[in-house]
């Protein structure tokens, strides 16, 4: 009831913003999901990965050393998009840290043109004064900075080869440009909840204090860790929930005194939730279309594009791809048996 609850309020803010194109679009996208077909037409909002390197090593993130190093190319975006036709949302996020790819205000340019909604996450660190103003001067929708924590030494410990000072500066630097500026662009910050800052609610407070500290940031968004049993977070769940229930319950009431909006998991784990393969796939710089962004946490990089890739858009009509037969079989694999990958994902189940 909740997805469709969920589904009905997703089509009517599409169609009164995207027209009527895109809300049928989006309908028979999520129409697909809901009764679990295996054929769908294009998705309307979709992941594409800027950038496979990344200046940091974060503690929860799977990118591995020995990823070929590649940066999406203006003409591959616009090719990719061309391709997809009609679109409403794009997440320029990847496994890499999207702001050394030093076209990527170029990719939301050619984005917005087409009236889509650009978004991306960043770990805010390469934020240099220069660049915090060229972005803000794009028509980009939303900027999401990931941060754990800022309580000393327990952000570096998480996001191994970063700064908490150095992210702290830039935070203030970009809210002085964005109120300066009077940007419309949305700001959040998301913390993801391995278990040591759910251990400790000093470190989600410290990140709500920051939200509350600077008015140009709208909100805090927390996630679980992808797989959930890597960092143990599944643990919390024991007892039908009630430990992560109390737990969600004091982070929303600090934030509440605090005036900071947040959005939070679900507190009660329920399998077979995701419906990421039939509505929101994953591109990579390389062009592989994948299942979605998620998959690749939960091994070597270019091992699970070899394993899991629908098809190469390169090379490949995406018809083809998105309604192919390694699409087809993976969905049919998710209604029957996931995926031991899927199996531990926060999103199959629920609590993402």
């Amino acid at each position: 009831m909740n997805f469709l609850l969920k589904g009905a309020r997703n089509i009517l803010h599409v169609m009164s913003k995207y027209g009527l194109r895109v809300a049928i679009k989006a309908l028979m996208n999520y129409q697909g999901a809901y009764f679990r077909k295996l054929q769908l037409p294009l998705p309307v909002e979709i992941q594409i990965e800027p950038s496979s390197v990344c200046n940091l090593h974060c503690r929860m993130c799977g990118l591995n050393k020995g990823t070929r190093k590649a940066f999406l190319k203006p003409e591959q975006f616009e090719y990719i998009l061309d391709k997809l036709g009609t679109l409403k949302g794009i997440n320029l996020t990847g496994m890499g840290e999207g702001l050394l790819n030093n076209d990527l205000e170029k990719l939301i340019g050619l984005a917005a043109r087409r009236g889509i909604d650009v978004g991306f996450i960043t770990n805010g660190l390469l934020m240099t004064e220069d660049r915090i103003n060229s972005l803000l001067s794009t028509s980009l929708r939303s900027i999401t900075i990931s941060i754990e924590s800022a309580v000393p030494g327990i952000y570096e410990k998480i996001r191994l080869g970063g700064s908490i000072e150095k992210l702290l500066e830039n935070l203030r630097l970009l809210d002085n440009a964005a109120i300066s500026s009077n940007s419309e662009i949305l700001i959040y910050l998301n913390t993801v909840l391995v278990k040591d800052l759910l251990d400790d609610l000093n470190n989600v407070r410290s990140v709500v204090d920051l939200a509350s500290r600077y008015p140009s940031i709208s909100g805090v968004t927390f996630q679980n860790v992808h797989d959930v049993f890597s960092q143990n977070t599944a643990s919390l769940y024991d007892c039908h929930g009630a430990t992560i229930k109390d737990i969600f319950r004091r982070i929303k009431l600090y934030a509440e005194e605090n005036k900071v909006e947040i959005s939070i998991p679900q507190p009660c784990i329920m399998k077979s939730s995701c419906f990421y393969p039939w509505v929101y796939p994953y591109i990579t710089v390389f062009g592989d279309v994948l299942p979605c962004c998620i998959l690749p946490q939960f091994g070597a990089y270019s091992e699970m594009i070899r394993d899991y890739s629908f098809g190469n858009i390169f090379t490949e009509d995406i018809n083809d791809i998105w309604n192919g037969n390694r699409a087809m079989s993976f969905r049919r694999q998710m209604i029957t048996d996931p995926t031991p990958f899927c199996k531990r994902c926060s999103k199959y189940l629920n609590i993402l």
